[in-house]
């Protein structure tokens, strides 16, 4: 995060606003809404649209390069440097009253979505209310084919934001411009300090069973590199890696902390199991990995040691597992804190490894005692940003079916990825990287997925239902075109 977000400086020379969600209107173009769009247009919408009578003399056709000019000089800004000046990324139609163009629209294409660029109409085109009845003929020609929906868009100023509302079909939050005072939102659930409760007589936490081992080290980042050389792996061996997706990433954090021991990483590689020391299960973003997973079972049948990555989660997947490993400041409130389960390591041995931190050790049982996960809570952020993606049309992460975890209501991950890989997106790797610059500047943390281009944000407890919404509606402010538009 960036200074300008903790202590932003007021510049601005005049008010620029566009810093605060506001609804945004879509037409479907499929579904149960896309049979009968004219019902859900405004009463008024829907008198001007009856009025389409054969003495009006109009007629409709599809635009054409050498209408731009003509849209152009009707514009409200000619000078408009987002007006398109020809239509090999745009498509529209135009309205003709006896056979001279007095209005048009123009969609650009995204993904599956049709996003309003332009709607035009000359001083006789306004008299005919040529605007409703451009919106009206686009929907009805454009229904029920490839594409998802026409985004109408959003605005600021009263008139337009008032005219939109005609044809608000369906709605979704959006943010254009970056708030003065942005919020923090982390992948981590931390926010700020809780009071410390001294309290003995307290049931200690679940994960500090009395009759099982355990080992505090500062961070969860620290947790793999002590317990591999607290197994004596080390230079030339290898760990064997299994994750919960089929791909070969593996996260910094953890390539980090085998390379820091000199061991290698083999990734998903049942040939080379019989080879490694032990094996790390990694449950990425808490999504477990499968209970039937063929190179967890062969591991097993090896007898290698086996590391379960927790950091995401509360809990641990395989009981069979020698080792797991928690992160308290990835799926609590705290900003500190990792566990071993299945060794107690000596303070001496960890101050050697360069893991002990006597004052975090001394406090963690106390910052521990009252934390766990809101589940309930948890599930409802996710399945609200899920049912914004739905609404656009967009795919996740098709990796896992994290539907079917969160339908039992008893787990769901810690972020919620997008793959702008799918769908008829041009470039997904250049969308989800503006996106994460994007987010940073709105006070937001998020990641890529690598090699495919997904995008992944968090959804934690600790985020309210309206962080939630700002959180999509900064990502839905990127594909509208009026985010670009500056007054000349």
């Amino acid at each position: 995060m960036n200074n300008e977000i903790i202590s932003p400086i007021f510049s601005e020379k005049n008010y620029q606003g566009k810093d605060i969600i506001l609804e945004g209107v879509r037409i479907p173009l499929r579904g149960q809404y896309s049979l009968d769009l004219l019902d859900k247009f405004s009463n008024n919408s829907r008198r001007v649209i009856k009025l389409e009578r054969p003495d009006l003399n109009i007629e409709y056709r599809e635009l054409i390069k050498n209408d731009l000019d003509l849209l152009r000089n009707m514009w409200f800004d000619p000078n408009d440097e987002t007006f398109p000046r020809d239509l090999s990324s745009h498509i529209g139609f135009v309205l003709l009253k006896d056979e001279k163009v007095v209005g048009g629209i123009i969609l650009k294409p995204i993904g599956d979505v049709l996003f309003m660029h332009q709607l035009v109409a000359g001083e006789e085109g306004k008299k005919i209310k040529a605007s409703t009845l451009l919106v009206w003929h686009a929907a009805r020609m454009l229904t029920r084919k490839k594409w998802h929906s026409i985004d109408v868009g959003v605005s600021y100023n009263p008139a337009r934001y008032n005219f939109f509302r005609h044809f608000a079909v369906e709605e979704y939050p959006i943010i254009l411009k970056k708030p003065f005072y942005t919020p923090i939102i982390r992948f981590s659930p931390f926010k700020s300090f809780r009071d410390i409760e001294d309290s003995e007589s307290k049931k200690p936490h679940k994960w500090l069973d009395p009759n099982t081992p355990y080992t505090f080290v500062p961070r969860g980042s620290y947790a793999i590199s002590t317990l591999l050389k607290y197994l004596k792996i080390g230079k030339g061996d290898k760990v064997g890696v299994i994750k919960t997706f089929d791909t070969a990433f593996v996260s910094g954090c953890v390539a980090q902390a085998v390379e820091n021991v000199g061991a290698t990483c083999v990734v998903n590689q049942g040939e080379s199991l019989p080879e490694c020391k032990a094996v790390l299960l990694i449950h990425e973003f808490g999504i477990p990995i499968s209970q039937d997973n063929e190179l967890v079972m062969v591991a097993r049948d090896l007898g290698l040691k086996i590391i379960e990555d927790c950091a995401w989660r509360e809990d641990k997947v395989f009981h069979f597992s020698d080792y797991s490993i928690f992160s308290s400041q990835k799926i609590y409130d705290m900003n500190y804190g990792g566990l071993i389960i299945g060794a107690s390591i000596p303070s001496e041995e960890l101050w050697g490894y360069g893991a002990y931190d006597f004052v975090k050790a001394k406090r963690f049982k106390k910052d521990l005692q009252n934390q766990c996960v809101n589940v309930e809570s948890r599930i409802n952020n996710w399945t609200q940003f899920h049912d914004y993606v739905c609404a656009e049309g967009w795919t996740t992460y098709e990796g896992k079916d994290v539907e079917g975890f969160i339908k039992n209501k008893k787990w769901a991950p810690t972020v919620y990825m997008i793959d702008f890989g799918a769908g008829n997106f041009e470039d997904g790797d250049k969308i989800v990287d503006e996106l994460i610059e994007r987010l940073e500047q709105f006070g937001i943390q998020s990641g890529k997925y690598h090699p495919s281009a997904v995008l992944y944000v968090p959804i934690h407890d600790n985020m309210s239902s309206e962080d939630v919404r700002y959180m999509f509606a900064v990502i839905r402010g990127y594909f509208n075109s009026c985010n670009a538009y500056v007054s000349s």
